[in-house]
């Protein structure tokens, strides 16, 4: 039998707690059932010591590495899914890894906690690991957008534009630092869904094309190519219809530009809601 991928899962709940039931064992079940070794990640909550969680993610990674004879596992395919401030832990373990029996081969962020910024960040989620007042180097170091490097593995980030929890230009920021550093990376940002969704059956777009990209990305067949803004039933990889019938061709290499003058140009909340999907 052909070793399998492996994922380890990292719940959400601005590290305070753990939504260990929607954002954990329901997504390793269902990535168990598509073939997938899945690992449910229990991290300690920091109260502060930012490092303990840290700690934590990279133990698991090297604890399946280790056991990937036995467990039928591809050393070569293991990465790392989290949501909310457990999108901010695995994105820790995309960005701080040691080496490389702790760096994951690909990281899937579901709208992730990514800068520690107070302007964009989840406040609850920066206090519960940074502590009350943190040191700006601190606060830089765990900033995961400023750490990518070429060693970042590839990423898949999905977030909803209505998301009043934790502001998708978390997603767009660690997109753009991906671009920079010529790393594989995709953000879907869809019309709605808030935050929180997780794998939850009343997301709308669970079973349309969320979880057909999560399992490609995380099989480790996420290929480099031009992005492209769809908007209802119209996709194409080099051009996109907008609600008001225009049209956006080639290519966009800084997400956030494209996103933040959606708005601006009456396209998203202001009119038709708009699914963003950036690729590259």
């Amino acid at each position: 039998k052909k070793p399998a991928p492996a994922v380890v899962v990292c719940p959400g709940g601005a590290y305070g707690g753990l939504a260990i039931g929607h954002e954990g064992y329901q997504v390793a079940e269902w990535f168990a059932a598509r073939g997938f070794a899945a690992v449910v990640l229990k991290y300690t909550m920091p109260h502060g010591n930012y490092d303990l969680p840290r700690r934590d993610v990279q133990q698991a990674i090297e604890l399946v590495r280790a056991n990937a004879a036995g467990w039928g596992v591809d050393p070569a395919r293991v990465g790392v899914i989290g949501f909310s401030a457990g999108g901010h832990l695995a994105s820790t373990a995309a960005t701080h890894f040691t080496c490389d029996a702790n760096r994951p081969d690909f990281a899937v962020l579901v709208y992730p906690v990514i800068t520690m910024d107070e302007r964009f960040t989840h406040a609850g989620s920066r206090r519960n690991l940074l502590g009350e007042a943190p040191a700006e180097g601190l606060v830089a170091a765990f900033s995961n957008e400023l750490r990518v490097t070429s060693g970042t593995p590839p990423t898949f980030i999905a977030f909803s534009d209505d998301d009043d929890g934790v502001p998708p230009v978390n997603g767009t920021l660690f997109y753009n630092a991906l671009k920079a550093a010529s790393v594989p990376g995709e953000i879907h940002i869809y019309p709605t869904g808030g935050h929180g969704w997780g794998w939850n059956e009343t997301f709308k777009y669970k079973d349309e094309e969320l979880a057909r990209a999560l399992a490609l990305r995380a099989a480790g067949r996420m290929t480099p190519h031009p992005f492209a803004i769809s908007a209802g039933r119209h996709q194409n990889p080099r051009s996109a219809m907008l609600p008001n019938g225009d049209f956006v061709r080639g290519r966009f290499p800084v997400a956030g530009q494209v996103y933040r003058a959606l708005p601006a140009a009456g396209i998203g909340r202001a009119s038709t809601p708009l699914r963003v999907i950036l690729t590259g």
